[in-house]
C-alpha cells in the first residue's frame, strides 16, 4: 500500500501549488521522522468475565506512533477503559494500515469477518486531511465505506467512527502547513459527521486534541493521549453494546454459518505451526500454573483437527488424542465464554462419553477458546480432573487470562 506521500494526486481540485507543498512537506517530515510503533500483537484485553469484543480499524491513531506495545496504545487503553466501565472482559483486536486512505476503506474491509465482534470502531482521516482529499470525494469514499460495512455487518455490530484528532496535535506536523491540514480535517470531519447523523449503524465520535503529556517531539504520541481518546470512544460505546448485551451466546447466531465457518477453522488449523522461538516452553509454563491455581490433574492446549482431538501441550496426566465427536472442547469451542462442567457422569451432554464412562474416566472439565490472530479457533486451554466439583465459585476470569496468555504465543 502506498503511502500519502505517493498518492496526492487526488487534490485536483486544490491549488495547484498548495497540492505540491504539501506533499513535499509530508514527504520531508516522514523520511525525517523516527516515530516508534507497537511491534507485538495488534490485539489487547482487560480482565472479565463475558468479555465483548472490538475491532479497531483503521490507520492514524489506530497505529499507535510513540508508543512500543499496543497494551499502551489505543487497543490497550479502549479495552481498560470499557472495562472499567461495563465491569465486563474487553478484547479488542487491531488492524491498522499507516498510509490508509478513506477510498481504500472499502476493499480492506471485504477481508474481516465482522460478524466476530460487538462493535467495530473506524479511525481513518489524517492521511486524507494530509493528502488535501477533496471534501466532494471525501463524502463518496465514505459514503461507499459505511455501505460496504452495512452489506458485511451484523445488524446489531455497533460502528463507531472516530473523528480526525487535530493535526497539529501530531508534534511532527505542528507548523503553518499543519494549519492548513487541520482546517482540512475539520471540512472532512463535518461531513462524517453529516453522514453518520443519517445511518443507524454508524455513531460519529470526534476526537478533541487530549491534553499533551511532556513526552520528546520524536515520540508523537503518549500513552495518556491514547487513554485519552480511549475515554472518549469508550463513553459513545458502552451504551450502544448496552442495548444489544446478552451473556454468552449473543454471537453465536450472527455472520457465517455451520459448514463455512468449520471450513475456514480447518483450514486455518492445517495452515498452524507453532512458532520456534520457545513458544512452547511458555505454553507449558502456563499450563503449569492453570494446573496449579485449580488444583486438577490435568491442564492442556487442545487443537481440534478433522475429526479427531490433538493436544498441543499438556501437564499432569498423559491423555491421547481423541475422537472429536466424544471431545469436551469440541463443544466448548462452539460457546462464547468458558465451558465448565462440573460433573460430567450428571450432565446429559457427557454421561455417556467413553472419557467419561472409561478411558480417563472425566468428571471435572472447565474450558476456554484458543483462537489465531485471523478468528478461527482452533480448540482450548482447559483443565481436566477425575474428580467432579461441588457446585460455587469457579474462576472463569482467571481461565481466559489464561487462555490469552497461550493466544500470545499464536501470533504469526
Amino acid at each position: 500500500m502506498n503511502t500519502p506521500r505517493q498518492r496526492l494526486r487526488r487534490g485536483a481540485g486544490w491549488n495547484r501549488v498548495l497540492v505540491p507543498l504539501m506533499r513535499g512537506w509530508v514527504a520531508s517530515v516522514e523520511r525525517t521522522s523516527k516515530v516508534p510503533r507497537p511491534m507485538d500483537a495488534p490485539r489487547a484485553h482487560a480482565s472479565g468475565y463475558d468479555s465483548d469484543r472490538i475491532l479497531i480499524f483503521g490507520a492514524g491513531p489506530a497505529v499507535g506512533w510513540g508508543v512500543t506495545t499496543h497494551d499502551l496504545a489505543l487497543p490497550g487503553a479502549v479495552a481498560r477503559a470499557l472495562s472499567a466501565r461495563t465491569g465486563r472482559g474487553a478484547d479488542v483486536d487491531l488492524i491498522a494500515e499507516p498510509g490508509m486512505l478513506l477510498s481504500e476503506a472499502p476493499a480492506a474491509v471485504q477481508r474481516l469477518n465482522l460478524s466476530r465482534y460487538d462493535a467495530a470502531i473506524v479511525v481513518l482521516g489524517v492521511n486524507d486531511a494530509l493528502a488535501l482529499t477533496p471534501v466532494v470525494q471525501w463524502r463518496a469514499d465514505a459514503t461507499a465505506f459505511f455501505h460496504a460495512l452495512r452489506l458485511l455487518s451484523p445488524a446489531d455490530t455497533k460502528i463507531v467512527v472516530a473523528g480526525i484528532p487535530p493535526i497539529r496535535s501530531i508534534s511532527i506536523f505542528d507548523s503553518a502547513l499543519g494549519t492548513v491540514a487541520d482546517r482540512h480535517a475539520e471540512a472532512l470531519n463535518r461531513e462524517s459527521a453529516d453522514l453518520c447523523s443519517s445511518s443507524p449503524l454508524v455513531t460519529f465520535v470526534p476526537l478533541g486534541a487530549p491534553p499533551r503529556s511532556r513526552v520528546d517531539d520524536e515520540r508523537h504520541r503518549s500513552p495518556q493521549e491514547y487513554a485519552g481518546w480511549a475515554n472518549q470512544l469508550a463513553d459513545a460505546l458502552v451504551p450502544l453494546l448496552a442495548s444489544q448485551y446478552h451473556p454468552h451466546d449473543r454471537r453465536l447466531s450472527r455472520g457465517r454459518q455451520g459448514g463455512a465457518v468449520e471450513t475456514a477453522r480447518q483450514d486455518a488449523v492445517d495452515r498452524f505451526e507453532l512458532r520456534n522461538d520457545g513458544s512452547h516452553a511458555r505454553i507449558m509454563r502456563i499450563l503449569a500454573v492453570a494446573r496449579q491455581a485449580f488444583h486438577v490433574e490435568v491442564a492442556a492446549v487442545t487443537m481440534i483437527d478433522g475429526d479427531s482431538q490433538t493436544y498441543l501441550a499438556q501437564v499432569g496426566a498423559d491423555l491421547k488424542s481423541s475422537a472429536r465427536d466424544t471431545s469436551f472442547c469440541d463443544i466448548a469451542i462452539r460457546g462464547e465464554g468458558a465451558l465448565m462442567v462440573r460433573d460430567a457422569s450428571e450432565d446429559d451432554r457427557f454421561s455417556d462419553n467413553p472419557m467419561v464412562s472409561a478411558g480417563p474416566r472425566i468428571r471435572f472439565y472447565a474450558g476456554f477458546p484458543v483462537e489465531l490472530p485471523s478468528g478461527e479457533r482452533i480448540g482450548t486451554l482447559c483443565v481436566v480432573d477425575s474428580e467432579p466439583r461441588p457446585y460455587g465459585e469457579f474462576d472463569d476470569v482467571l481461565l481466559r487470562e489464561l487462555a490469552m496468555m497461550v493466544q500470545k504465543e499464536f501470533r504469526t
